[in-house]
């Protein structure tokens, strides 16, 4: 599902407004908030390998399954008609 431009007002530095239309939006990856939540989630990743043998399954699962519910969240959104 492809999403319409979205029509962004700024002012120029003479004071007067300006619009300007941004590029189409193909899926949910092109959005700037699940890019950087699929890096957050990487980096949490990386951070959970460092944490203790003894919360492998309990709270490193949690933390990890719960940095993905984002960009999946997003992406389901993305798709819903």
């Amino acid at each position: 599902m492809a999403y319409r431009g979205v029509t962004v007002r700024s002012m120029q530095t003479d004071g007067k407004a300006s619009h300007r239309t941004t590029d189409r939006i193909e899926s949910a990856k092109d959005l700037r908030v699940y890019k950087l939540g699929y890096e957050l989630a990487m980096d949490i990743f990386e951070l959970s390998k460092k944490f203790p043998s003894e919360e492998k399954f309990a709270l490193t699962s949690q933390i990890r399954r719960s940095s993905r519910s984002t960009c999946l969240n997003l992406r389901e959104a993305g798709s819903a008609p």
